[in-house]
């Protein structure tokens, strides 16, 4: 197991203050509240972004019923 000591971190509900980070096997497994800051890290999720313009010869700008079917 390791962890990532940070001075804010964001969740899906809240930012919270000074935090660790523990993860095992690539997972988050659990959140500790430090008593101050260790460093001036902030922790946010990876945001992607997926963007599809089209596939083959289906341009998802000029797609009618049949291409998005297509596209599925």
């Amino acid at each position: 197991m390791s962890s990532v000591d940070a001075a804010r971190v964001l969740t899906a509900e809240r930012w919270l203050g000074p935090t660790r980070v523990h993860v095992e096997g690539g997972t988050i497994t659990r959140l500790e509240t430090l008593d101050r800051p260790t460093n001036e890290r902030w922790l946010v999720p990876g945001f992607v972004d997926l963007q599809v313009n089209g596939i083959d010869d289906v341009d998802v700008a000029t797609a009618d019923v049949d291409d998005w079917a297509r596209l599925d």
